[in-house]
């Protein structure tokens, strides 16, 4: 099953919560935004070469965001705001 990461989900596989060990061999998902957000956090908490072999980890992961999937998802949150998702 592919799975979309987010930037905390992928620090807590970095940091081998066990919480997530479930989903260390899935295939990552993730943005750009989500790269940029690890890599400033990675650079501060543990250097840039550990910051760069996770980029390189991560390179081709990223979906492709558009506006109008922007749009919809915000749609879609917002009429389901009261359920829990």
């Amino acid at each position: 099953m592919t799975y979309f990461f987010d930037t905390y989900a992928i620090i807590e596989i970095i940091k081998e919560n066990k919480n997530y060990h479930k989903y260390k061999e899935e295939e990552i998902v993730t943005s750009l935004l989500n790269l940029g957000e690890l890599y400033s956090y990675l650079l501060k908490n543990q250097g840039e070469d550990v910051a760069n072999e996770w980029r390189l980890v991560l390179e081709g992961c990223y979906l492709t965001i558009t506006e109008d999937t922007i749009i919809k998802a915000m749609n879609f949150r917002f009429k389901n705001k009261n359920k829990n998702l």
